[in-house]
């Protein structure tokens, strides 16, 4: 009588279920490349369609008091989108009007790049200090200084950015 070896049986067995395994893992890894390779191609389709109809827009016209002024929402803390930063939207003029810079600042041609995020003052700490903080940090952005008398107001909030909008037009020419 012979006996086989359970091993044996039990190794080829073992070495089915690893094949049929691996099978349905390289089925699988199979079918989740080829689902990024569509990915991609749908995703380079939209690139693609994004730049022509870009294309076919015409550039947005400025007007003679703002050809130079590109800088949506220096009002209220800069523009939502930072890809924003830069350009103008149709209120622009009403917004410079509203603002305390003289014509010189408000023509001062803004950077591309949004500025540093700062600390907000609200008016209850010491001024100073603030002032201290926004020119450090400005330093980093730029030297030029219309564009951070512009960029001041985006360091304010609450009752000191109210004392802001008090301030009259044509009252602001240079950082202090």
């Amino acid at each position: 009588m012979r006996f086989e070896n359970p091993t044996t049986t039990t190794g080829t067995m073992d070495d089915l279920s690893t094949r049929e395994l691996i099978q349905q893992l390289q089925t699988q890894i199979e079918a989740q490349a080829q689902t990024i390779r569509e990915q991609h191609e749908i995703q380079r389709k939209q690139t693609e369609e994004l730049a022509a109809l870009r294309a076919q827009q015409p550039p947005p016209e400025l007007s003679a008091s703002n050809r130079h002024d590109n800088n949506e929402g220096s009002h209220h803390g800069g523009p939502s989108d930072p890809l924003a930063w830069g350009k103008r939207g149709p209120s622009s003029a009403r917004i410079t009007n509203l603002l305390p810079f003289t014509d010189t600042i408000m023509q001062a041609h803004m950077p591309d790049k949004p500025p540093p995020v700062l600390d907000r003052y609200d008016g209850s700490a010491d001024p100073d200090n603030h002032m201290r903080n926004f020119i450090d940090s400005m330093a980093f952005y730029t030297d030029n200084d219309p564009v951070i008398c512009r960029a001041f107001s985006l360091s304010l909030k609450d009752d000191a950015l109210e004392w802001f909008h008090t301030l009259p037009r044509n009252s602001i020419d240079c950082v202090p």
